[in-house]
């Protein structure tokens, strides 16, 4: 586990919840009051290396906290951030009115050409059934793997060759 992570966990009497597959603590330096951090006990670094079941928990714990810091702390709301490094983690964050946080970032415009595209490669490739498994798209055209989306620069875009890795 990454260091950091690792002194997190020493700290015993700040775990508010642990199972088979995760933990969930109070952070040490909270962004604001009730910041809680929810680690898989897999030492993993990206969310795709973990199992459904795994993601699953860790999203449903995430839920419960959130919920918990509503009914304890008088939330307003909450943010649920992951981050990917060394280990993957999810951060549970209290929100109130005025609390000083800033997690707003400049939307940027995208041409409707471009929208239009990427919402179909998407579309194309997160078909679930209500059972909650894949199922073949029901549009019948589909790009072929190699086709890849590029921006206007004419460069292979990240996000979107990120999405022709199935889990």
């Amino acid at each position: 586990m990454a260091c950091e992570i690792c002194e997190l966990l020493k700290d015993k009497e700040r775990i508010i919840y642990e199972d088979e597959i995760v933990v969930a603590i109070l952070v040490k330096k909270p962004a604001a009051k009730g910041h809680v951090r929810i680690i898989p006990k897999k030492h993993l670094a990206k969310i795709e290396d973990l199992e459904s079941e795994e993601v699953l928990q860790l999203f449903t714990i995430a839920n419960h906290t959130a919920a918990a810091l509503f009914e304890t702390i008088g939330a307003h709301g909450t943010n649920i951030i992951s981050t990917e490094d060394e280990h993957f983690t999810l951060d549970v964050i209290a929100r109130k009115p005025d609390d000083g946080l800033n997690f707003l970032w400049q939307p940027k415009q995208i041409p409707q050409n471009e929208l239009e595209s990427v919402h179909d490669a998407i579309k194309n490739k997160i078909i679930i059934t209500k059972e909650g498994k894949k199922s073949e798209p029901i549009i019948e055209k589909k790009k072929e793997p190699s086709e890849k989306i590029e921006d206007k620069e004419g460069e292979k875009n990240y996000l979107m060759d990120c999405f022709e890795r199935v889990p």
